[in-house]
């Protein structure tokens, strides 16, 4: 349902009045975001379409760029890493069309240091920045493109096994091999590592890891793949995948924040699941309704009822049910009415005259109580010239005794014919009574 907020209109549901869970906000200016909301803020997954053609996908916490995400930009920039509070902040791999490629460190969107690879020139080079953007070192770090597009495979899986990891993010360069292992005495294996002199002279670390380690890193990836792959049957609508994705990295984690919002996101999926079913069953309830089949429309109706939180739904269905139990009632007017037609067309003019009476009492419908009394007339009407006829029949039966000077039998049948007749009929009536004087002058 869409609601209008002073900054724009947003499609989806409110809880107190507030943007929560799945939904889309299409702002005045041009921008739009869809995904998820909590508190009337982005939060968790979603897309933010701005006027210009940028996107962005990825991480939102408190209304702000917050995880990891992919920015593309009009011109065809492409920035996929980790943000904070609105800007790049932490790893992130930089693509310019035809000029360049960046792995980096950024901080508050500034890059601290990082790897460059030169499209035309075919050149890599390490760069550090100053805190104002000025150059503090300049190096050839001698990758070929082969071995950069390894570097930047490696770098997006640390990214993404940040994004599962809690508490402090690495601050090693993505451009360096080196990796400081703090001593955990409680371990059997352990990590060891060794320097050694690189061919251009500069001095680097080489890491064993552990078979623990590598089970960490697949575990890890895995987990992150899972819960892509949430994410993704989430925002195609497929919210039973979806759920089954994440239980799936729940399983395989031990990451205590990471399941917690798994846990939200299941959450959020079986909501969404039931308001997609209550939606579809009420476009079926509609559908009934337009056919006229109104006691399956109200038993679909209520249906809905039991599945959805929407507000707006919720009231719409009641709002049905009750013009179910109207079309009901009108159905059973029609019929009521229906039989009447029946008794008129067999002159059974008092039944049909019973049977509108009750229609017109069964409904408030102001045409259907119009065609009722218009009815009522008719049959009155019909009962009029019914009588007449048979006035008339008598009538002439009186003449026919009086020509045959049977003028008490004669009589018998004018009188008779005189109360049939209506009382609008006065030449008849008149008629009839100057014959009844003749008969008895002639009596």
């Amino acid at each position: 349902m869409a609601y209008r907020f002073k900054d724009g209109i947003y499609y989806g549901k409110l809880f107190d009045n507030k943007r929560e869970g799945y939904g889309t906000f299409v702002f005045d200016n041009g921008n739009k975001y869809e995904g998820f909301f909590k508190q009337n803020l982005f939060d968790g997954t979603g897309m933010l379409t701005y006027a210009d053609g940028t996107t962005y996908q990825g991480s939102f916490k408190n209304g702000k760029l917050h995880g990891i995400g992919v920015f593309k930009y009009a011109d065809g920039t492409i920035y996929e890493g980790e943000c904070e509070n609105n800007c790049f902040h932490g790893l992130g791999v930089m693509t310019v069309p035809g000029k360049k490629l960046i792995l980096g460190n950024w901080d508050k969107s500034k890059l601290t240091e990082g790897l460059y690879y030169f499209v035309k020139e075919r050149v890599c080079e390490k760069i550090v920045f100053a805190g104002n953007g000025k150059i503090i070192s300049r190096e050839n770090y001698g990758y070929t493109k082969e071995q950069f597009d390894k570097a930047v495979m490696n770098f997006r899986l640390k990214i993404n096994q940040n994004n599962v990891q809690t508490n402090s993010k690495s601050n090693m360069s993505s451009v360096q091999s080196t990796a400081n292992t703090k001593t955990n005495h409680t371990q059997q294996t352990q990590t060891s590592q060794v320097n050694v002199t690189h061919k251009q002279g500069e001095s680097r670390t080489i890491r064993y890891v552990s078979q623990e380690d590598i089970d960490r890193d697949k575990r890890i990836k895995q987990v992150s793949l899972l819960y892509g792959m949430g994410v993704e049957q989430a925002n195609s609508g497929d919210y039973s995948s979806a759920v089954e994705y994440f239980n799936s990295a729940i399983s395989l984690s031990d990451d205590c924040s990471f399941i917690r919002n798994c846990e939200s996101m299941i959450e959020k999926c079986v909501i969404r699941a039931k308001e997609q079913k209550a939606s579809s069953i009420f476009d079926e309830a509609v559908e009934c309704f337009n056919n006229e089949d109104f006691d399956a429309a109200k038993s679909l109706f209520r249906k809905a009822v039991s599945l959805t939180q929407s507000n707006e739904l919720l009231q719409l269905c009641y709002r049905n049910i009750s013009a179910c139990d109207d079309g009901l009632k009108i159905q059973e007017t029609y019929r009521v009415m229906e039989s009447g037609d029946e008794y008129f067309n067999l002159e059974q003019f008092d039944n049909a005259i019973s049977c509108y009476k009750r229609a017109m009492s069964m409904t408030s419908n102001s045409s259907l109580r119009i065609a009722c009394e218009d009815n009522i007339k008719s049959c009155y009407k019909a009962i009029e010239n019914k009588r007449n006829e048979e006035a008339y029949e008598e009538y002439e039966a009186g003449v026919w005794d009086m020509e045959n000077e049977n003028y008490t039998e004669a009589r018998w049948h004018f009188e008779k014919a005189l109360d049939l007749c209506s009382s609008s009929a006065w030449d008849f009536r008149r008629t009839c009574e100057n014959a009844i004087s003749e008969c008895r002058r002639l009596d």
